[in-house]
């Protein structure tokens, strides 16, 4: 289970799953939306990655990687 804060009210939510589980993802922000990228599912290390809106509180799927990685650094710009 994921949690979301919101500063503005200084409370913590339940944030919707994201399509695959992952652990050792690659997570950063950029307008307005969080990225999860990579990871490991528990048998095998992703190429998938997904983008999570706050503000519908859902997962989607963005562009694959071209090589599967977890426990990665990234950053977007």
């Amino acid at each position: 289970m994921s949690k979301r804060f919101d500063p503005e009210n200084s409370e913590w939510s339940t944030m919707a799953p994201m399509q695959n589980r992952r652990g050792g993802v690659g997570v950063a922000a950029m307008d307005g939306y969080l990225y999860a990228v990579g990871g490991n599912d528990g048998t095998t290390s992703l190429l998938t990655a997904e983008r999570y809106n706050p503000h519908t509180n859902k997962w989607t799927m963005v562009a694959k990687m071209n090589r599967r990685r977890a426990g990665l650094c990234i950053f977007l710009f």
